[in-house]
């Protein structure tokens, strides 16, 4: 059994890096968890590429990660790309450029993949209740990740090509939007959504990812941001819809009067409030619970061999 494991997760709107270890008592402990602000899909929606600063930036950072984990004596390291190295036409690129530089390999989750670990894992950080529907949901940089399950059983799990980081360079909501630009961007969301299979009814509602972590904070007003502080916590489809229509009223800058986001967040975060509430209108759902953990922390689970 690995005594330290690390997970460097490239999204497409920020590098999550988790090493984690067990205890005398047989629990994880995380030595660190945090999350860098590398932007690989920066242009992405508009020109199929990684670009060059992109790969640049991501590279640097894994590269640092991969140099703190050596030192604290991690003994296995596994990298892993989400949706915008997916869907880039040069990820082949990209990937060679990890191997070369970082001196590790670049494994691409795939859809099924992704939705998997994403359940996994608030089967893993909440006690979650085995009467009724299901549904998690992972909000990213450039896709969100569905499951709707009952009991032990998956009914269905599915990813959407929707983030935060390409609706927002799609309809400009790094600032402040008109109405009418609103209303015909959450339209086009909630179409989009609704093809791809989310509807309801369902018992409950999880949601995790930066964008739903975000909505969290922002509900809770907090000045410093932890994971633990918005573990557990619920969000109301009034409160959603509330935070939604005062981002779009208001500039990255003027949004971080809600919450201190995390850095690369404040930008980004009404694409996810959007996203966040036409999913919750989809299946029906007034509240959503919040989960902090991540497909990360599934993976540190499954190197440290430990069950869900």
């Amino acid at each position: 059994m690995a005594s330290k494991v690390a997970v460097i997760e490239i999204g497409t709107n920020s590098i999550k890096f988790c090493i984690g270890m067990l205890d005398e008592t047989g629990h994880i402990v995380y030595i660190t968890d945090t999350a860098l602000p590398t932007r690989l899909g920066e242009g992405l929606d508009r020109t199929g590429l990684i670009s060059s600063e992109a790969c640049k930036r991501n590279v640097v950072a894994v590269a640092e990660c991969v140099v703190q984990a050596s030192e604290v004596g991690v003994s296995k390291i596994i990298v892993i790309g989400t949706a915008a190295v997916r869907r880039a036409v040069n990820a082949a690129a990209f990937r060679s450029s990890i191997k070369e530089q970082c001196g590790v390999d670049l494994h691409v989750l795939s859809e099924a993949e992704e939705a998997r670990l994403s359940y996994e894992a608030v089967l893993y950080g909440l006690n979650v209740p085995s009467d009724g529907v299901l549904m998690t949901m992972d909000t990213g940089g450039g896709s969100t990740e569905f499951v709707f399950a009952e009991g032990d059983r998956v009914i269905r799990s599915f990813s959407v090509p929707l983030g935060a980081v390409v609706l927002t360079e799609r309809w400009g909501m790094q600032d402040a939007v008109s109405d009418p630009t609103l209303k015909q961007a959450r339209a086009e969301i909630r179409d989009l959504l609704s093809r791809a299979g989310v509807c309801g009814p369902v018992a409950l509602a999880v949601g995790m990812g930066g964008g739903v972590t975000a909505l969290a904070a922002a509900a809770e007003r907090l000045r410093k941001y932890t994971s633990g502080a918005v573990h557990g916590s619920i969000l109301t489809a009034e409160k959603t819809e509330e935070l939604l229509l005062a981002f779009a009223s208001r500039n990255a800058a003027e949004r971080k009067e809600f919450a201190n986001f995390p850095p690369g967040r404040a930008d980004i975060v009404l694409a996810g409030a959007c996203i966040v509430k036409s999913a919750m209108e989809l299946v029906g759902a007034g509240i959503m619970t919040v989960s902090a953990y991540g497909l990360r922390h599934a993976l540190v689970r499954e190197l440290l061999t430990l069950p869900v």
